[in-house]
């Protein structure tokens, strides 16, 4: 019962962030974060499930200090939906790789999996609300459709960018460019 009331809340509080998008998120709130300090200290919680499916987890950062203003809270939801997405799309014993440099005057995140990949007619709308890949009833990921078009809009809202590519070797990597 507490795993589905946790499912639930989740998707209560997507819809509500899906809301804040339509009315041009008035309420940022940009502090100067240690964004490689933020990605370390969800990579614990990232660890354990790492463990839990054999996924070798890299997790990367620059330097042990990246400061940008930006959104705090939006950014670990951020984090939080590529990487889980990275982890619901890997099979057991695949590879999750996660990335922080500094590059001139912006950050770049990737967030690279060995998972099933994205069809190559699909990318240019794996952004947009409730769009799933796989939508028939039988699909066999979870999902409602709007943590990348959530996605889209922090990165957007940080004056950012977000984009998707599959891997030569399978799977898929995200890149988010932060100014």
């Amino acid at each position: 019962i507490h795993a589905e009331s946790l499912k639930l809340t989740n998707i209560i509080n997507d819809i509500l962030e899906l809301n804040q998008m339509d009315n041009g998120r008035p309420n940022l709130v940009h502090e100067n974060t240690n964004v490689a300090a933020l990605v370390k200290r969800l990579d614990d919680s990232w660890k354990t499930r790492a463990l839990e499916r054999d996924i070798d987890l890299w997790v990367e950062t620059d330097n042990d200090e990246i400061m940008m203003p930006v959104d705090n809270m939006l950014i670990q939801q951020l984090l939080t939906h590529l990487v889980g997405n990275a982890f619901k799309f890997t099979p057991d014993g695949g590879k999750v790789h996660v990335r922080l440099q500094e590059k001139g005057t912006a950050v770049r995140l990737t967030v690279e999996d060995s998972g099933i990949g994205i069809p190559e007619d699909k990318l240019g709308e794996i952004f947009d609300r409730f769009f799933q890949v796989d939508g028939s009833t039988t699909r066999e990921h979870n999902g409602q459709g709007v943590g990348l078009a959530l996605c889209h809009d922090i990165a957007t809202n940080h004056e950012g960018r977000i984009w998707a590519e599959n891997v030569e070797t399978g799977g898929t990597r995200f890149t988010v460019l932060l100014p």
